[in-house]
């Protein structure tokens, strides 16, 4: 009775937001696995009329190009970055996607260009031209990336930050009531935008929740400053809470709003801070931490696990460090159960939890599946079969690699003829040229295994791996199963006869 009264209110949350809408679209709640589904999504584009880093001509530059995303559940920062040649200033990468996402995109020196929704499994290009600033989108993906990127921009909020920062007199009603005119003149705009345009299901969804997680994300991001206490302050968290439409996901202010709301002192106040608490059980200290979303519950009204409070539950456990006081994986995968069992009903979430354990205590073994990266990267594997492998992803113009390359040099001639054991490195077109390729090779791996990819390979393997820094090492068993994504190699290559 209680997941149906929840689920009625959340629809009429919705609805109400959306009345202003031409076409009225009977929005799901999250309580599927159907969003949650892991893929590859292959983002490409082209900038025309690119010039350099202080051009006065262009409307944004580009040299290399960040693809900013975290983990939903876990909230690890992840970005993809890779450079653009000037002449074509073109570009084509594939992301490991568990979601429907809008992702942020950067090109240097410049944060012009549109943030990007994409899907797991599904493609899109992107075609901007430098000077002007216009964007065109085609793809599976064009016409949702279309209507956000020709709607109404986003209210400009710099002048009350910069208030809230610097002007010691500026008061919390002060700032509140400009943050109301503000909004209002966006709201109209978007209004008028979702009334007179035939969008898509999806860019309508995102476009009709905008205002609300917006009001909400600023009023976390600058909770200490609004001073809020009663439950009417937190009115928009309210409605944020109950927003659980499976697009709504997709867009990007629940990742900064589940950030702050895991963090918040609303938590603090409301339950008992396990960081403080004398309890000798570990699971018990983290039980009582968790009573702080029981309290919050009740203080907003909102019964049962609302997905954005499931997701605030899962960072803290992952980013917020709870898992990291286990001793061992058993011991941090019993409190992900316990935990579960009252806060993470979505199983999706649950799973990203625990794939998150496995992996800090390095016992995510896993078959990689016969996918088309898949087969690309066993194929690569064939040639070491019966070996322990690490797959180093490395670029040219990584410091880091290159110490690293020549602190081993010694230790690789050891281990070089191993039986059991080989490191190869591996680079590709798209982030090290082939002259700067050859040159590394004859300084640093003269003898060593090393690969150099094209462009589409290594794109679709360093995004199985979500390879965002260099270095970045993989470690796989003898029969090519994944046994670490993120693997350690001590520079004494301590372990390696394991």
């Amino acid at each position: 009775m209680t997941l149906r009264i929840n689920i009625f209110f959340s629809l009429l949350v919705l609805l109400t937001m959306c009345g202003c809408c031409g076409k009225q679209e009977v929005l799901k709640v999250l309580d599927n696995e159907e969003f949650f589904t892991s893929g590859l999504a292959e983002f490409s584009g082209k900038i025309d009329n690119a010039r350099r880093a202080g051009s006065r001509k262009a409307h944004f530059h580009v040299g290399n190009l960040l693809i900013y995303k975290d983990d939903i559940i876990t909230g690890e920062s992840q970005f993809r970055s890779f450079s653009m040649d000037f002449d074509d200033a073109d570009f084509r990468d594939w992301l490991r996607l568990t979601s429907p996402r809008i992702l942020t995109v950067k090109g240097y020196a410049a944060n012009d260009l549109p943030d990007v929704y994409l899907e797991p499994g599904k493609s899109l290009t992107m075609r901007c031209d430098a000077e002007t600033g216009e964007c065109l989108f085609s793809g599976e993906l064009a016409q949702v990336n279309n209507d956000l990127a020709r709607a109404p921009k986003i209210a400009d909020l710099d002048e009350i930050n910069r208030k809230m920062e610097n002007d010691t007199s500026f008061a919390p009603a002060e700032a509140r009531a400009m943050y109301e005119a503000s909004d209002s003149v966006w709201r109209k705009e978007l209004d008028a935008y979702l009334e007179s345009s035939d969008l898509s299901v999806v860019g309508r969804r995102i476009l009709a929740n905008y205002p609300v997680f917006q009001k909400a994300y600023w009023l976390m991001l600058n909770e200490k400053f609004l001073e809020p206490e009663s439950p009417e302050d937190y009115t928009p968290l309210r409605e944020a809470l109950l927003t659980d439409d499976n697009y709504i996901m997709a867009q990007k202010w629940p990742s900064g709003l589940v950030k702050n709301l895991a963090s918040s002192s609303l938590l603090s106040r409301m339950g008992e801070n396990a960081g403080k608490s004398t309890a000798r059980d570990y699971k018990d200290a983290v039980m009582k931490y968790m009573k702080r979303y029981d309290a919050m519950n009740m203080f907003l009204g909102v019964s049962g696990m609302p997905m954005l409070a499931q997701l605030a539950v899962s960072r803290t456990l992952c980013k917020g460090g709870l898992l990291e006081k286990a001793k061992n994986v058993e011991e941090a995968l019993a409190i992900v159960d316990t935990v579960a069992a009252s806060y993470l009903p979505n199983p999706e979430v649950r799973k990203g939890v625990e794939r998150y354990a496995r992996q800090m205590f390095r016992k995510d073994r896993y078959e990689v599946r016969d996918t088309p990266e898949g087969k690309m990267l066993k194929g690569l594997l064939a040639k070491y079969a019966g070996k322990r492998v690490v797959l180093d992803f490395w670029a040219s113009l990584c410091p880091p690699c290159l110490k690293e390359m020549a602190a081993t040099r010694d230790v690789r001639v050891k281990f070089r003829d191993n039986p059991d054991w080989v490191v190869v490195y591996v680079t590709g077109e798209e982030i090290t040229d082939r002259e700067s390729y050859d040159k590394v090779v004859a300084k640093y791996l003269e003898g060593d295994e090393s690969l150099y990819l094209d462009h589409e390979t290594y794109g679709r393997l360093t995004a199985m791996f979500d390879v965002g820094g260099y270095p970045h090492k993989v470690l796989f068993d003898r029969d090519g199963a994944v046994l670490q994504e993120r693997y350690v190699l001590t520079p004494d290559w301590k372990g390696v006869e394991e």
